[in-house]
């Protein structure tokens, strides 16, 4: 036993073979030089190989067998642990599955889901207890749980019989309980830390990879819960955005909560919030200021006669929108509510292709194809400070430290010379459907549902009468 000799931070990740749980380490080894973390799974040849990978690359990681829906496994890893430090810091309990192998069978596949999900999460954090109670450390056990384990969410009537993942979802729920439970068993002592957390929908093996998200930003927050200090919270259940609710949440609480769910989207209180977006390869990356929820537009004239300052959703029916498949976001300010962080040069580095006189831009990723906005008007390179702005670091944008501010460099439109409408030379649209689904609740059916989605049809607006957008229905059919 080491205790006493060594300073290390003792970690231990459980379902750490490949997936979220793969990166899960590699984040917290690669950020924490004074980490030694155990990555653990249930076959040996596996654990042993992802181990070696990182080992190469210099981290401070040891392959561990454990099966988590074994005592016998779950005993033998805390003596290999209590034997070679006697202590551990943090356990991060992301060892999961989506469902039981046993088709047709309900009650054995609700056995086999929680039996990994809730019982092997539950019984690792028990076990490990007397080694946790001897660190001298903040003690973090984080759980990876999901946003369908939220009662809140899966009382959306809109998520429909298709959706109801009643294992899955079911064990989550009670793991969310769970953590609760353990977190109230040291209410009023800042040294230990319970918390869970959702990775996202991510491209894992779990998921047969049809996940928006790349499994490293499941890591984000679940390393983020790991490393807190004693001042950091407990009892938490929250993703990379933010906090998420556990339970369904009555009027009162929607009034009062700031958190972006699927249902919140609706709240009282209009809140402008930062967006991520991305082409399909992710070689195009955006941020979008939009403001929840949405307010309709004054009617939409047949000319502009002056300058426009108000959000839209809006789909166009003319024969580029449509080919391009766009979902048109007009922003209250384009130089305050946009932000292009790769590339920094659109004209430059973007594939182009002009209409209105050949001056308004339907730019597209030359890698992909994907057009993420459609842009009329002058830009400029400048350095922000993305975490003032309320933007949330993913691990992946690096900005420098300049005067204690961390500042990234971006293109933005330039707000000096910047009059909304393209008559006036000036015009910003982001495509919805380049806005990353998910995040803080962004729903593009839920915006649709809503009936704030408008629908100008340019075969009416070239017509005598014509009342501009409308919001009551669709166009009748074709494109101009």
């Amino acid at each position: 036993m080491s205790n006493g000799t060594t300073n290390k931070t003792i970690a231990l990740v459980t379902g750490a073979n490949q997936g979220i749980g793969y990166e899960i380490v590699k984040r917290l080894a690669s950020e924490n030089p004074d980490y030694h973390v155990y990555m653990t799974g249930r076959r040996k040849d596996a654990i042993e190989k992802s181990a070696a990978e990182l080992q190469s690359a210099g981290l401070d990681v040891e392959p561990l067998v454990l099966d988590v829906t074994s005592d016998e496994s779950i005993a033998a890893a805390v003596e290999q642990v209590q034997k070679k430090f006697g202590y551990i810091d943090v356990i991060v309990n992301n060892a999961g599955i989506n469902r039981g192998k046993t088709e047709g069978n309900l009650r054995q596949r609700l056995r086999e889901v929680f039996d990994t999900n809730l019982f092997g999460a539950v019984e690792v954090t028990d076990a490990f207890t007397p080694l946790l109670e001897k660190s001298t450390k903040t003690r973090c056990v984080v759980f990876i749980s999901s946003g369908l384990g939220s009662l809140a969410v899966r009382s959306d009537p809109s998520l429909g019989p298709k959706r109801d993942y009643l294992e899955y979802g079911a064990s989550k729920a009670a793991l969310n309980h769970a953590t609760l439970t353990f977190a109230s068993r040291y209410h009023g002592d800042d040294s230990w830390k319970f918390n869970t957390c959702c990775p996202g929908y991510c491209a894992t093996s779990m998921t047969d990879y049809s996940g928006p998200d790349e499994a490293s930003l499941g890591s984000i927050r679940a390393v983020e819960l790991a490393t807190l200090g004693p001042d950091g919270v407990t009892g938490t259940f929250s993703n990379r955005q933010g906090p998420l609710p556990c339970k369904e949440r009555s009027q009162k609480d929607s009034a009062s909560s700031s958190t972006f769910t699927r249902s919140t989207m609706t709240e009282l209180e209009p809140t402008r919030r930062p967006f991520k977006g991305s082409c399909h390869c992710g070689e195009t990356q955006f941020i979008v200021f939009l403001t929840f929820p949405h307010t309709l537009p004054p009617p939409r004239p047949t000319k502009e006669k002056g300058p426009r300052a108000h959000q839209e959703f809006y789909r166009c029916n003319c024969t580029t929108c449509q080919k391009a498949g766009f979902f048109h976001m007009r922003l209250n300010s384009a130089p305050e509510d946009f932000i292009l962080l790769h590339p920094l040069d659109p004209y430059k580095d973007l594939g182009d292709y002009t209409v209105y006189q050949k001056d308004l831009h339907f730019l597209f990723c030359k890698t992909c194809g994907m057009r993420c906005f459609i842009l009329m008007g002058q830009g400029e390179v400048t350095d922000v400070d993305l975490e003032a702005l309320g933007v949330k670091s993913d691990g992946e944008t690096q900005g420098n430290n300049v005067e204690g501010k961390k500042l990234t460099k971006v293109w933005r439109p330039s707000k000096d010379s910047w009059k909304e409408g393209k008559k006036f030379g000036s015009y910003l649209s982001v495509n919805g459907y380049s806005v990353d689904a998910g995040q803080e609740g962004f729903d593009l059916r839920e915006i649709t549902e809503k009936k704030w989605v408008g629908y100008l049809d340019w075969l009416e607006l070239k017509s005598e009468g014509s009342q501009g957008t409308r919001f009551d229905r669709p166009w009748e059919g074709g494109a101009y």
